[in-house]
């Protein structure tokens, strides 16, 4: 919307055509690659988060007290191949996307 100077008074002026189109989209999702298998498993109800056993969590070396409290949730969601993750690009550090 722009703004226009008329005897002194700033007025705006009505914007025409809000539409807007999207022409390309992509991702990477937990359980899904790309945006087709995002929808697919979205549609489906395939749950894409990753559940843990305490013994599959014996490497990260958390405390048996945290393991066993019941308020400690043993999921996180895994996304493929996130070496590849331009974490940089985006401002943020590479231990931050994942937390396997």
């Amino acid at each position: 919307m722009a703004k226009q100077m008329i005897s002194g008074k700033i007025t705006q002026e009505k914007t025409v055509n809000l539409d807007i189109a999207i022409v390309g989209m992509s991702g990477c999702f937990p359980g899904a690659q790309n945006i087709d298998m995002f929808w697919h498993n979205l549609r489906n109800g395939v749950e894409s988060i990753s559940f843990f056993e305490n013994n599959e969590l014996a490497d990260l070396n958390i405390e048996e007290g945290i393991l066993n409290d019941p308020n400690y949730v043993k999921a996180v969601p895994i996304l493929k191949d996130i070496e590849y993750f331009d974490a940089g690009f985006y401002g943020c550090k590479l231990e931050w996307t994942n937390h396997r």
